[in-house]
């Protein structure tokens, strides 16, 4: 993400704009459905994490360019923890499909 355009690709993909998530794919060699779903998941941190706090999600983002170390935190934490139930529920799912 060091270059200004797979910045700005990366801002319009977390406002929902296909096209730039079909770019940025393309930029860093990966694949299309797998970039999707991260950047659902850090919409939904920057939701959470502004519910909490009680920011409006742009005023999350805008607190993240700004450095806002305590924001950045929060975000991180957030999707870490969302990490971690997706691979519980994976791991539940997979006992439960042996049994």
């Amino acid at each position: 993400m060091a270059d200004n355009q797979n910045s700005n690709l990366l801002m319009d993909a977390i406002k929902g704009n296909n096209a730039a998530i079909g770019q940025l794919a393309s930029n860093l060699n990966c694949d299309f459905n797998t970039l999707n779903q991260s950047i659902c998941c850090v919409k939904s941190a920057i939701d959470n994490v502004a519910a909490n706090v009680g920011f409006s999600a742009e005023r999350v983002i805008n607190a993240v360019n700004m450095g806002d170390c305590g924001i950045i935190t929060a975000v991180k934490d957030c999707c870490c923890n969302t990490q971690k139930e997706i691979i519980k529920m994976g791991y539940e799912n997979q006992l439960a499909n042996c049994n």
